[in-house]
């Protein structure tokens, strides 16, 4: 746990070279309700905070696990308190759902 404003680095190696996907940012613990009634907190809490499109590097004919993905961003300080799931999909046509999912990396950042 550590506490914001502040950035964090996601790598993402081994992936398939040259593909598509998504990484997901997952809201785990609520904010502070903004409204009188927790129903209308659930009602405007959406499962994820936010979804980035992406592109792993080098080209599809290069060899399968050679793709690699980073990407760094500055921790807002409204993040404080609150835990996040975070995990990347990518498009993977060997894979039998054709796609492959990253572990999943949990970051609590502190107050």
């Amino acid at each position: 746990m550590w506490t914001p404003p502040g950035h964090v680095t996601l790598r993402l190696r081994g992936a398939r070279p040259g593909t598509i996907g998504h990484l997901y940012d997952a809201w785990i613990t609520k904010p502070a309700s903004t409204f009188p009634a927790t129903v209308l907190q659930a009602a405007y809490h959406p499962p994820f905070t936010a979804i980035l499109p992406l592109v792993t590097s080098g080209t599809p004919t290069d060899l399968d696990g050679s793709g690699e993905w980073t990407f760094t961003f500055t921790v807002p300080p409204y993040k404080a308190g609150r835990t996040y799931a975070l995990f990347v999909d990518v498009d993977d046509f060997g894979a039998p759902w054709g796609a492959s999912r990253s572990n999943t990396l949990w970051i609590t950042y502190g107050p």
